[in-house]
């Protein structure tokens, strides 16, 4: 931790997005201020992505890559490595249709209780900061670390739900029309159209068309 590099009371440098949200004028603005490889990128991705599963790895690979243009762009801050990824990660454990991200994590994590406690609802970012801080006993060094990266984190999760939102609205229409035809008329019984609608669902989460 370098105070001179890593100030947490230093601006962000960083342009706010045009307000209020529009697909359309948003991506406009990103073309002409991130530039041709964001967009182009962009663009593919929300084309591509499998939007039948709720975590496409693909996906959220190149989310990253468009995270990493910006950040370059704006000279905003990379959150450095602490250590290295797991060696043994590969997408082929990813058999539930989500991604493992423990190998993106700054720290091990926390194992967990033997009678899991109820989760805070917290008010925002920084309320949860100050439970963790409690929760984790981080050193001062770490606190002011984690408060830095906190607004990068906010920043790049606006952009991440600015992509997500088609292929997310997509998806749930999907599973309310199948959701429909789940019980026969009359019975409790499901139905042979939900069952074949949910394979159908289902094989395009697993990439088959």
């Amino acid at each position: 931790y370098d105070p001179d590099t890593y100030d947490p009371d230093g601006p962000v440098p960083w342009t706010p997005e045009p307000g209020p949200y529009d697909p359309k004028t948003y991506t406009a603005w990103g073309r002409k201020h991130f530039g041709e490889e964001w967009y182009k990128l962009r663009e593919t991705i929300l084309r591509e992505r499998n939007i039948y599963r709720i975590s496409d790895p693909v996906y959220l690979e190149c989310q990253k890559a468009l995270r990493v243009i910006e950040h370059k762009i704006e000279g905003r801050l990379f959150r450095p490595v602490l250590r290295p990824p797991t060696p043994a990660y590969s997408h082929a454990d990813d058999n539930d249709g989500n991604i493992n991200l423990s190998r993106f994590s700054t720290y091990d994590p926390t194992p967990l209780p033997r009678e899991p406690s109820p989760v805070p609802v917290f008010g925002d970012v920084w309320e949860r900061l100050e439970y963790e801080r409690k929760r984790s006993c981080w050193s001062e060094k770490e606190y002011q670390f984690e408060r830095i990266f906190r607004k990068e984190e906010r920043i790049d999760w606006a952009g991440a739900k600015h992509e997500d939102q088609e292929g997310d609205r997509q998806r749930e229409k999907g599973l309310e029309e199948i959701e429909k035809v789940r019980y026969i008329p009359g019975t409790a019984m499901k139905s042979d159209e939900y069952e074949r609608r949910m394979r159908q669902f289902n094989h395009r989460a697993e990439g088959w068309t």
